[in-house]
């Protein structure tokens, strides 16, 4: 059974417990094209080490050999770095600088700028220009961005005086380059770009001179899928928060982590939880849980939620019968709250007891719990339980919980009733009726005698009674 139908939740926290499952990422299904997901993945194994490297260096204030950090692998390491900008710029269109994977990917993206740059890797240049360009009408977050790259670029591109020759064919060859050009002598560099223009137009008198195309270049348009852009955005980001998490982890840098869970996008978020189901113990992983929504700085109610679930699916498996005492607790004291903006996720921490059957938190919570609506919702669940009668003496001493319980009594009297009507009805669309009402109540104990008497008799839709096992 799926763990919110396990729960029976409240209308009104169906919504958040949803996208909590959402964020969780159970079914481990990529929303990514799987060519590009590769792709992508194998150039940060080609590159991460060398992005590593240079953050250390450039941290140190150590000066950096560039052509020497490529070694033997020139071309492939440019192919992967031209791929990683490419895609680190489609996110950054959507992503906003807060979430912690645009901050890495903005911070690698200027690195990979710089060792373009500085390896002479003119052709990246122009590529990484004309995909701006071909972008520069994509709707953003941030309105100059493709502006921006362009002039970065072009301004890069005047200044590689070693590829000189390459760089005037370019700008001879490509209007667009060329008129973009002449704007940016004023602003900046305007000897080195005056220079550049007047032997483009001697380049132009001359001819066309096809440029040949580097062997960078070939492996990055082999390994470039062609996939719509929509279908991406995010991916890069994603692909190196994951191995930064898997990092964290490894390191045993819980502070990491945590601080990827708080601050990373939603796919971030539930990579850290999918981590933790694969390499904590179910005793550690309580403790990291704990540690995840008991910061100062609370996470969204979204992300607590998906904590709030993983407990509950930890209770399920390690002790189905009145759960875990440490996951108890986490759950108890989210009921407990005393802020009426939390009361979705108290709400769902109730129903989270209530799947283990812990009757006597129930009992504690009607009595106790600051906010009413949590105080009733554990007494709907006593009701669930058939132990209504056992919070009687609670209903006494806090009056307020009165409407719900008769509330409670006559959905049990009514349940009784559809009962009787669906062993003796003959008719049956009739029998169907009751049983729709049934599944509105959320009679799970009935509709479970009512599916095995559906396995003897044929005038019970038993499709329909699979809904609520």
């Amino acid at each position: 059974m799926h763990i919110i139908e396990a729960m029976l939740l409240p209308p009104e926290v169906q919504a958040l417990a949803e996208q909590a499952e959402q964020l969780r990422r159970l079914d481990q299904s990529s929303p990514f094209p799987d060519a590009t997901e590769k792709a992508l993945r194998k150039a940060y194994r080609c590159v991460e080490d060398d992005l590593r490297y240079l953050a250390q260096q450039t941290a140190a204030g150590a000066p950096i050999d560039y052509p020497a950090l490529l070694g033997g692998d020139r071309d492939e390491k440019l192919a992967a770095m031209l791929l990683l900008a490419k895609y680190t710029l489609l996110d950054m269109t959507h992503l906003s600088r807060e979430v912690l994977d645009c901050e890495y990917t903005h911070r690698n993206l200027a690195v990979l700028a710089e060792i373009l740059f500085r390896t002479d890797a003119a052709d990246a240049l122009m590529r990484l220009f004309l995909f701006a360009q071909e972008n520069i009408r994509r709707p953003t977050l941030h309105p100059r961005l493709w502006q921006n790259v362009s002039s970065h670029c072009l301004m890069l591109l005047t200044m590689m005086e070693r590829q000189h020759a390459r760089v005037v064919d370019f700008f001879a060859d490509n209007k667009m380059a060329f008129e973009q050009l002449e704007q940016l002598v004023s602003f900046t560099h305007p000897a080195m770009i005056d220079r550049l223009l007047e032997d483009c137009q001697l380049r132009r008198r001359r001819g066309a001179s096809p440029l040949d195309t580097p062997d960078y270049i070939r492996l990055y348009e082999q390994s470039c899928p062609d996939v719509p852009v929509k279908g991406v955005l995010g991916l890069c980001a994603f692909v190196g928060a994951q191995r930064l998490i898997t990092k964290a982890f490894d390191d045993a840098d819980m502070a990491e982590v945590i601080h990827w869970f708080h601050s990373g996008s939603a796919l971030a978020a539930g990579e850290v939880l999918e981590q933790a189901r694969t390499k904590l113990s179910a005793k550690m992983r309580v403790s990291f849980l704990a540690s995840l929504i008991e910061q100062e700085q609370a996470p969204s109610d979204e992300r607590v939620a998906a904590v709030i679930c993983e407990l509950c699916q930890i209770n399920l498996a390690e002790r189905p019968e009145n759960g875990i005492g440490e996951v108890n607790r986490l759950l108890f004291e989210t009921a407990m709250t005393e802020d009426e903006a939390r009361l979705k996720l108290a709400l769902l921490a109730v129903r989270a007891l209530f799947c283990v059957k812990n009757a006597d938190t129930m009992l504690v919570l009607a009595e106790q719990a600051p906010l009413l609506r949590i105080a009733e919702e554990a007494l709907y669940c006593m009701k669930d339980y058939r132990r209504l009668p056992a919070i009687e003496p609670v209903v006494r001493c806090r009056p307020e919980l009165r409407n719900a319980y008769f509330r409670a009594q006559q959905e049990l009297q009514e349940v009784n009733w559809l009962m009787e009507n669906v062993w003796t009805c003959e008719d049956d669309v009739l029998a169907q009726s009751y049983i729709d009402r049934l599944m509105a109540l959320n009679a799970r104990e009935e509709m479970e005698k009512i599916a095995k008497l559906a396995e003897r008799k044929g005038h019970i839709d038993a499709l329909r009674l699979a809904r609520m096992k």
